[in-house]
């Protein structure tokens, strides 16, 4: 996997730097009272304290024939979609003929330092809500793990 190169260091190498330097937060909340935690390595996410946490995987699907991301509840059919073209992270729900239905509001947006191919991966909090990364489990070759950078931004509600 190519890695983008700033100077001298790769990128997803000094965020590794910026990672390891800064403490790790169990938990951030959203602006609905959402809490995403790290819970053995996979962000988990849930409406209050001590409801059952929901973990998320990511898949690849397009939306008026534009790329997205799509963070699938394991649960429910609750989702987080990550949209290619404004990489905004948005909050989706799917009806009973499984069409995406976005939320009128956006929670994070997500700058994609480095991208991969193959997006069956998991998301992993790597310092306090700075940056997070998703961990790639390769299809072709399930032993091999690939790491994906994304810088997040607070945004208010719209």
């Amino acid at each position: 996997m190519e890695c983008v190169q700033l100077a001298d260091r790769p990128l997803c190498c000094q965020f590794l730097s910026m990672a390891r330097s800064m403490k790790i937060h169990a938990h951030s909340v959203i602006d609905d009272g959402t809490l995403l935690r790290e819970e053995n390595g996979a962000i988990t996410a849930t409406g209050k304290e001590n409801d059952q946490y929901t973990v998320f995987k990511i898949y690849k699907y397009t939306v008026d024939d534009k790329l997205a991301y799509k963070i699938q509840s394991i649960e429910d059919k609750v989702f987080l979609a990550i949209d290619k073209e404004t990489e905004n992270l948005i909050t989706t729900k799917d009806s009973e003929n499984e069409s995406t239905l976005f939320w009128p509001r956006k929670i994070y947006d997500f700058t994609v330092l480095q991208s991969v191919v193959g997006m069956k991966c998991y998301l992993y909090v790597d310092a306090s809500g700075a940056v997070i990364t998703t961990k790639i489990h390769d299809e072709e070759d399930l032993r091999k793990d690939v790491n994906v950078w994304f810088k997040v931004h607070r945004v208010a509600e719209g």
